[in-house]
């Protein structure tokens, strides 16, 4: 898998769980040298804000691959769900026409000659996503 951000390649072919190791192995460096700091606690050093900086982006690709994660999985829920939703909705339409016709049967009001067309169920659409529209 490719992870972009910013502009730049990160993680190539990398897995999921191991770029989330990548991540947070660095996380964990980036705190443990910044906590060693000599200085005053008011004096700001490049390497602070060298720190402070690379965190940052540590944190904004951690989110990132966590919001495609998410993505990917909510994907795949509807590739498999979709068949199902689709026929129980076409169900429940078939279900409220139904009634209507009783309804309009009871109370006299307008006497269908025939059986309304009840269309069929609408295929679901099975595209099989691929990682790059993901």
């Amino acid at each position: 898998m490719d992870y972009v951000l910013a502009g730049h390649d990160f993680f190539a072919d990398i897995d999921d769980e191991t770029a989330k190791l990548i991540i947070q192995l660095q996380l964990d460096d980036i705190e443990y040298s910044s906590s060693k700091g000599k200085g005053r606690a008011d004096d700001v050093s490049d390497i602070s804000i060298a720190f402070k900086m690379q965190k940052e982006e540590l944190e904004n690709i951690a989110l990132f691959l966590s919001d495609q994660r998410m993505t990917r999985s909510i994907a795949s829920a509807v590739q498999t769900d979709g068949a199902v939703l689709t026929e129980a909705a076409s169900r429940d339409d078939a279900l409220v026409r139904d009634r209507s016709m009783a309804l309009q049967l009871y109370r006299g009001t307008s006497t269908p000659a025939t059986t309304p067309h009840v269309p069929p169920p609408v295929a679901p659409n099975t595209q099989i996503l691929n990682e790059e529209v993901l």
